[in-house]
């Protein structure tokens, strides 16, 4: 497209073949399909803590099986059983978090209790450490989601860059139109001349040497 095909519309879009380009339209529709993104990642999110969840409780059972089939003095409620490493997935201040936690009942009060376990420098947790919280026949299903929850904390975090450039290239855009509509504005003038004068002089700018076609009654 050369520069003679490049002309400036109403609105102050380029404009290729009397069709506006819309780059403002565009970026919306970029801002929409970013928040529908959002959107399923934060689903996607409490789905994967729901699947950890119900798919340990049937490991669980199978380990109480097992342990009831090698001897009778194992009981399902006793202090080993308790599973403490648990997955949780929330949005909190505009970022979606896939975290790790401890949780500890107290026998007597009830109460629940939770241990925040630290995070690696890219936000997400050393494999090694986070194992030795979980029980021996859970481990590999927590290696499992562990890596499946660090692709989805990826995937946010670069969801977000992308909104952030989306938010500043719609700035620039918005900048650079109304500049444009300025440099229209100096450069035409006014279109008409006041209904009570036909005296043209009063209407051009001493200031700009604009082109006199631009003055001329249509």
């Amino acid at each position: 497209m050369t520069s003679r095909e490049l002309e400036f519309s109403g609105t102050g879009r380029a404009t290729d073949e009397g069709e506006p380009l819309a780059i403002s339209d565009r970026l919306g529709a970029i801002k929409a399909h970013i928040a529908a993104c959002e959107v399923e990642c934060v689903q996607e999110g409490e789905v994967l803590v729901k699947r950890f969840r119900r798919e340990r409780i049937d490991l669980h059972r199978e380990e109480f099986a097992n342990k009831k089939s090698l001897t009778s003095f194992f009981k399902p409620h006793r202090r080993g059983a308790w599973c403490p490493l648990n997955l949780f997935s929330r949005l909190h201040n505009g970022s979606l978090q896939i975290y790790w936690q401890l949780v500890h009942r107290d026998r007597r009060t009830k109460s629940v209790g939770y241990t925040h376990l630290s995070k690696n420098k890219r936000g997400g947790y050393d494999l090694r450490s986070l194992l030795s919280h979980a029980h021996e026949f859970e481990r590999d299903l927590v290696a499992e989601y562990e890596e499946e929850a660090e692709c989805q904390r990826q995937r946010w975090l670069h969801l977000m860059k992308i909104k952030h450039y989306q938010q500043r290239t719609a700035q620039i855009d918005d900048i650079e139109t109304a500049h444009i509509r300025r440099l229209r504005a100096q450069l035409r003038g006014p279109m008409l001349p006041p209904r009570e004068s036909t005296n043209w002089s009063e209407w051009i700018s001493p200031s700009i040497d604009a082109p006199t076609h631009y003055n001329e009654e249509p």
